[in-house]
């Protein structure tokens, strides 16, 4: 499958998710962080590989995926899915280099244990989020899919100040504001049996965990796991666990 990727379908997804790093919009500041162009956001990318792993999901199903280098915008990019003994993987590649590598794992385990922090967040909010997301992606039907990138959105729309300054916080004590870049690095997917089926989630009853850990720290870039966990009432709704790389300069 061949995929490019518009400055349209970048703020579409922006515009969704709340994911207006300067990178994904400013050319300049793009080359400014040694990038050859305006780069496309790793979960932009992520999903159309998700929405191919998702008929041979099953309960438990675990996804890795490895983002190598950036894929820049209207860039042709090529999917390739293989099959080997039940077990599956995706490929994405650019003219010169595989971009990002995937595996798809069944009969996995949860892949930590309760983030310690707890996030109050309104129905009604993931009910706005919902519809956006249906009326920007209307040919996504599958529920893991949708669960993921609404608690992308979490991450940008619903704490107070931007995300990427506090990272770059955390580097230096006075950064510039317009070199601070954060990569989406990995992510690591697990989605229980509940995820998969066609019952209507009850977002009243939604209860949000996360943890931020930094796992490196240089002096100007910060390695960090962001863990994400939903549960229904006291059952298991999805886990995700996003690496990313935070760079920063001091103004």
């Amino acid at each position: 499958m061949i995929k490019q990727f518009t400055h349209n379908d970048i703020k579409q997804w922006a515009d969704f998710s709340g994911d207006h790093n300067k990178v994904h919009f400013d050319k300049e500041i793009a080359v400014k962080n040694g990038l050859q162009d305006i780069i496309v956001q790793g979960m932009l990318v992520l999903m159309e590989a998700k929405l191919k792993y998702a008929p041979h999901i099953k309960a438990n199903s675990c996804v890795n995926f490895y983002l190598k280098q950036p894929v820049y915008v209207n860039e042709q990019i090529q999917y390739q899915f293989s099959e080997r003994d039940n077990k599956f993987s995706c490929k994405i590649s650019d003219e010169e280099n595989v971009v990002v590598t995937s595996k798809l794992n069944h009969d996995n385990q949860p892949i930590f244990d309760k983030p310690a922090n707890k996030i109050d967040i309104s129905a009604d909010f993931f009910h706005e989020q919902v519809d956006l997301f249906k009326q920007e992606y209307p040919y996504v039907i599958s529920n893991w899919v949708m669960m993921d990138s609404l608690l992308f959105s979490v991450c940008f729309k619903y704490q107070k100040g931007d995300p990427f300054y506090k990272k770059a916080l955390k580097i230096t004590k006075e950064p510039d504001k317009g070199k601070v870049v954060t990569y989406q690095a990995d992510q690591k997917i697990y989605i229980p049996e509940r995820l998969l089926s066609n019952e209507k989630i009850d977002f009243s009853k939604l209860s949000i965990f996360f943890e931020d850990k930094d796992v490196i720290k240089e002096d100007y870039s910060v390695y960090s796991l962001l863990d994400y966990q939903v549960m229904e009432g006291s059952q298991l709704l999805y886990q995700s666990s996003m690496g990313s790389m935070t760079k920063a300069h001091i103004a």
